[in-house]
């Protein structure tokens, strides 16, 4: 008489479950993975924005007079923008005191990573124009914003 001996192994079934659940949780990982260059990307280019409009108050810094203006980006393909609040926040004629204005830098840029404007200024040209002032404040603005106070100069 034969003795019937236990198979080992898995089934089909089993085998096939178990790949499901690794190509599933692989594709997961995958997306993940991708999610996370696009966010280093972005950080990427918020930094080149930020180093461009530091780099442009430093020359307001060392310019005779600070006036608003428009002007082109060097490192992204865009445009920066310069307001300068006309009335100071502390007008004294004393030379210990001198008037402070404030300046604000907007820098708006054409993205590489996928082909969206970054701030309000989507045609890029600098210039506020209809349907680009979504918050409604006179102003183009931008997640990339920075603003200081100077020194008024004669």
């Amino acid at each position: 008489m034969r003795r019937l001996v236990a198979k080992k192994g898995f089934t089909l079934v089993e085998v096939l479950m178990a790949s499901v659940i690794l190509i599933i949780s692989l594709g997961g990982m995958l997306s993940l993975f991708f999610y996370c260059f696009s966010l280093n990307e972005r950080s990427r280019e918020y930094a080149m924005a930020i180093a461009e409009a530091q780099s442009k108050l430093e020359e307001m810094r060392s310019m005779a007079s600070v006036h608003a203006e428009v002007f082109d980006l060097s490192l992204l393909t865009g445009k920066g923008v310069v307001y300068v609040r006309d009335t100071p926040i502390y007008p004294n004629p004393d030379p210990m005191h001198p008037e402070l204005l404030e300046v604000k830098m907007v820098i708006s840029w054409h993205s590489n990573r996928d082909g969206h404007i970054i701030g309000e200024d989507q045609d890029l040209n600098g210039l506020l124009g209809g349907g680009e002032d979504l918050n409604g404040n006179s102003e183009l603005d931008s997640p990339i914003m920075l603003t200081t106070f100077l020194a008024r100069r004669y």
